[in-house]
């Protein structure tokens, strides 16, 4: 039996009285005293400047509205100060700054702020293509790829780019097999941010403005027809942006590193005895690195048994080892982290799938690369 006791409220206000309990009350967010702004958008002639936008910046603001069919914009705010932004009506993701003014808005008041655009302010390019050859730094990226021109773009391109949001970026589609597999790494390692620049001299339709790549955040957009040139960006590379060069990363032969990591950990494979195979993959994946075509190629020639992913890691006739890192560390040794999946029989007679991984740390000078056997661990799923 479940005894349930209730208590009027004026009952449990004289206990907690009595008692020494404190009153609860509810507890009350002091009020925001607010103000109001509105106000109006032109062109020069008066017309309505429709497209544009309004941001308001400041504490418990909206952020960015859209002014209406008649220029006006109309919104409440908290009292105190805060600052505005006229943006350009345009076809890209963000127009370029027009005014910018702070302004400080007492409780409870009603303020006026009106913007006018002067002639030419918002100049834009309507949409065109170009197709040319083209050379400049291409960033791979698994989130989205983008280009950047070594050589001076034409006029209307480059005073949109200038503005975007990513300044001097166009983002890239290689919409063929052979283009892709083309600028798939080719042998240079991603930076901390997971990019791979690259040098490249192609061939291709540029497009805009508008709203490319991911997110829409890039001006104009690229599509690869042809490739001429693809290799690791170096420092005497278009002068124009070398700012980029600081963030290139080491090149190295991904396929020696890889060569080299495989023969080391094949010095004391999973079940001794029983063939290994190394699967390998040119698209991200959960759990293996990817490598380029290229890169598979050279590992096959060189004497690895070469499969592609499959559904379960592991085996009762063989060790299915894979790539699950590579890092280019401080001293230009590489990091290679390998692991593997496979199966060994217990003493009842049922079959235990396990796993297995691997460090190894690679250095390579004047092309040759030797490893050594960081730390092994074992691990039963």
């Amino acid at each position: 039996m479940v005894l349930t006791m209730r208590f009027a409220p004026s009952l449990f206000i004289l206990l907690s009285t009595l008692l020494g309990f404190p009153e609860q009350r509810p507890t009350q967010r002091p009020a925001v005293a607010s103000a109001h702004l509105e106000g109006r958008v032109t062109l020069s002639t008066g017309a309505p400047a429709r497209g544009a936008t309004v941001t308001v910046h400041c504490i418990g603001c909206l952020g960015r509205m859209r002014i209406d069919s008649t220029g006006r914009y109309s919104v409440d705010v908290p009292a105190g100060r805060l600052s505005l932004e006229l943006r350009c009506f345009t076809a890209t993701t963000l127009g370029h700054v027009v005014e910018s003014p702070t302004l400080v808005l007492k409780a409870g008041e009603r303020r006026v702020h009106n913007f006018v655009f002067q002639p030419n302010a918002c100049r834009e390019p309507p949409f065109s293509t170009l197709w040319g050859s083209f050379r400049g730094i291409y960033v791979h990226h698994w989130e989205g790829s983008t280009f950047s021109f070594c050589d001076e773009v034409p006029l209307p391109v480059r005073e949109v780019l200038a503005r975007s949001f990513v300044p001097g970026a166009v983002a890239v589609s290689a919409s063929i097999a052979n283009v892709t597999n083309l600028l798939d790494h080719v042998g240079v390692m991603p930076n901390s941010q997971g990019e791979t620049p690259l040098y490249v001299e192609w061939r291709g339709m540029l497009a805009g403005p508008g709203q490319y790549g991911t997110w829409g955040l890039a001006s104009y957009g690229f599509t690869v027809d042809s490739v001429r040139v693809v290799r690791a960006m170096q420092l005497t590379d278009c002068p124009r942006i070398n700012p980029l060069a600081a963030r290139t990363p080491a090149r190295f032969d991904t396929a020696a590193v890889v060569l080299a990591a495989w023969r080391t950990v094949m010095t004391q494979p999973a079940a001794p005895g029983r063939p290994a195979v190394l699967s390998v993959t040119s698209r991200l994946d959960r759990h293996t690195m990817p490598l380029s075509p290229l890169v598979t190629r050279q590992l096959r020639e060189r004497g690895v048994p070469i499969v592609r992913p499959v559904d379960l890691y592991g085996s009762t006739v063989r060790d299915t080892y894979h790539i699950a890192d590579l890092e280019m560390l401080r001293d230009s040794s590489v990091s290679v982290v390998m692991g593997a999946s496979y199966f060994l029989p217990s003493r009842n007679g049922f079959e235990v799938f396990k796993a297995r991984g691997d460090s190894v740390r690679v250095r390579c000078e004047a092309r040759v690369c030797t490893a050594r056997l960081v730390r092994s661990w074992l691990g039963r799923q």
